[in-house]
């Protein structure tokens, strides 16, 4: 519902996300997901990473409408779910499960095993784990659990572009 000059329009029923190419799409969507980094963040079940002489616990990759949630445990990422439920329950968002994907890793003796837990599950939903030697494509980069971010596309891409500067009347 919308109220002005002392009067309300009839209330508005809000059926669809951010369109796309909308200039405040980006702004109202970090808004809306902002509580779940936070929460995410204050949780502190995510990765160690190193940040120049410091260091930073990252449970989070987030960019527009792509996430991806980080732990260096399998039960630190069934808390870190626990609270993307709760969080999409309280808002009415939803996550696309045909769209998630999950790996795990764990050292033990002097080698890795891989995906050797029960699948992570949102609900009754079972998150499908990415088998040994496939990638799966996140914020236009191939991921792959052993070999980290293959550079395939991107080199090819890069080529291209600096093919197509050149060529240019600047």
């Amino acid at each position: 519902m919308v109220e002005g000059n002392k009067t309300k329009t009839a209330e508005i029923k809000i059926e669809r996300g951010v369109k796309q190419g909308d200039p405040l799409s980006p702004i109202l969507f970090n808004r809306a997901l902002d509580p779940l980094i936070c929460s995410l963040e204050e949780a502190n079940l995510g990765v160690v990473m190193p940040l120049g002489e410091n260091q930073v616990n990252c449970s989070a990759l987030a960019f527009a409408d792509d996430i991806a949630l980080l732990s260096d445990s399998h039960a630190g990422m069934e808390k870190n779910l626990k609270l993307l439920r709760t969080f999409c329950t309280n808002t009415g968002l939803a996550i696309n499960i045909n769209k998630t994907k999950g790996f795990h890793f764990t050292y033990k003796s002097k080698t890795f095993i891989y995906n050797h837990r029960e699948n992570w599950k949102r609900g009754n939903e079972v998150i499908a784990y990415i088998p040994p030697g496939d990638t799966k494509k996140y914020l236009g980069a191939r991921i792959d659990p052993w070999a980290g971010v293959t550079e395939g596309e991107w080199s090819e891409k890069l080529k291209a572009w600096t093919s197509a500067l050149q060529a240019a009347a600047l």
